[in-house]
């Protein structure tokens, strides 16, 4: 499985070297909203029940600028028994089948005079492959899009085009897969195979293709170190974030991450009580609007409900 591991790595770096940087949106942050938004094979990856509140403020200091508000669920379906070190039996709170799991997210999003609200439901169905597990996962989301008018300030107030497809409702379908153990991860997915019809005045576009992979090297007891590279290819372009992440003794750790975008990224999280963690990450815009504003803001509570009921269970 190691040697399966290498290759996989090598594969990842020479494709990166494939792509190219173009500035356009911020697209998901799977740190602050959970991976199974970008693969829906992600879904239960912890092996646990997570659920996720984040709140993300882009651009900060330029008037409308976009905010999104994210509440992620994830959940295995069944668990394995185990002992813990003090040789009690652990066994799972949802006795259903380990290899079954399940993801929800409710979010919003407002960009000047549009908000964007929508619903993702995940099914990710895990598979033992010795010491690894390779998922594979389908998402189905509903979208509304809903373009407030009244913010508008026409030179000529009697441009019907302006007041035209102001609405919209729009399903979608993602697919992905995941090969992952406790150190290493590798997945591919595809997003959008619905939304390919001309909506709301937008062009018609094809699928998203996300790659991504990442593995952690233990440096010594107290330190672990996960680089990771994360490549998204949309109609418009190619971007990659290329990420490194240090473990400080479980209890929390620092990120640093760059987009091809020109962002740069830092960010920590901090764990409370093995069943709470904090994160923040803050992205500097370095392109053009790096003197206008003063970049982008992302603070999320993450909550292990797997934990924290066996808190209470003792």
């Amino acid at each position: 499985m190691n040697f399966l591991k290498s290759i996989c790595l090598i594969l990842l770096s020479i494709f990166s070297q494939l792509t190219y940087s173009q500035e356009q949106r911020l697209y998901k942050n799977y740190f602050s909203n959970g991976l199974y938004n970008l693969n829906p094979a992600a879904a239960g990856y912890d092996g646990q029940f997570i659920s996720q509140l984040s709140y993300v403020k882009n651009w900060t200091g330029i008037t409308g600028s976009p905010g999104t508000q994210v509440l992620s669920n994830s959940i295995r379906m069944g668990e394995e028994e185990f002992y813990d070190p003090n040789m009690f039996l652990n066994r799972p709170l949802i006795n259903l089948n380990n290899r079954v799991a399940l993801g929800f997210t409710l979010y919003t999003e407002t960009s000047g005079p549009l908000r964007h609200t929508g619903l993702l439901f995940a099914y990710a169905y895990h598979i033992p492959l010795h010491t690894m597990r390779l998922s594979f996962g389908l998402a189905g989301m509903l979208a509304y899009y809903n373009l407030n008018t009244s913010e508008f300030k026409p030179i000529d107030t009697n441009d019907l085009s302006l007041y035209t497809n102001t609405s919209a409702f729009i399903p979608d379908v993602n697919v992905g897969s995941l090969l992952y153990d406790p150190t290493f991860f590798l997945g591919f997915s595809a997003n959008g195979f619905v939304n390919m019809n001309k909506i709301m005045d937008h062009t018609s576009r094809q699928p998203d293709f996300n790659l991504c992979g990442g593995y952690r090297f233990v440096i010594n007891k107290k330190l672990k170190f996960e680089p990771s590279l994360f490549i998204m290819m949309e109609q418009e372009g190619t971007l990659f974030d290329l990420n490194g992440k240090l473990y400080i003794r479980d209890k929390g750790w620092l990120l640093l991450a760059y987009r091809s975008n020109g962002e740069v990224t830092p960010g920590f999280g901090i764990r409370i009580k093995n069943v709470y963690q904090l994160n923040y990450i803050y992205a500097i815009t370095t392109g053009g609007l790096a003197g206008y504003n003063y970049g982008s803001h992302q603070i999320s509570l993450r909550v292990n409900v797997t934990a924290l009921v066996r808190q209470h269970q003792k």
